[in-house]
């Protein structure tokens, strides 16, 4: 499987970086489900400059889809990907589709647990 050329648009756009989100006091909660927690996360870390980076992005497109990769964790259904999906969705008037679902689990979790992330 390979990815169609998308031209200039950016393969990824970074919102913050890990260890500011990780280290939230309700980072954990929100990563194994609870919608409170990831609300409150989504609330504190979703900024205006980000939000204003992705509409320079995707001015031009238009069929623009926010995709929110859910996947299970061990604890639960990770729900921070699906509050940040929701609040661009409106925040940006563009719909969001929910059929996309992580195959594989990437583990990073346990990783930055074992390296003392």
């Amino acid at each position: 499987m390979s990815r169609t050329d998308w031209g200039a648009f950016p393969n990824a756009m970074i919102a913050h970086t890990d260890n500011t989100i990780t280290m939230h006091h309700e980072y954990l909660k929100a990563k194994s489900g609870d919608i409170n927690s990831a609300l409150i996360l989504v609330d504190e870390f979703l900024s205006d400059e980000f939000v204003a980076k992705i509409q320079k992005v995707i001015i031009g497109y238009s069929d623009i889809h926010i995709l929110p990769v859910h996947a299970e964790e061990m604890l639960g259904r990770n729900k921070i990907l699906m509050v940040y999906a929701l609040a661009l969705s409106e925040i940006l008037g563009v719909s969001m589709d929910l059929n996309i679902v992580e195959a594989e689990r990437a583990y990073r979790t346990i990783l930055m647990a074992l390296v003392g992330c």
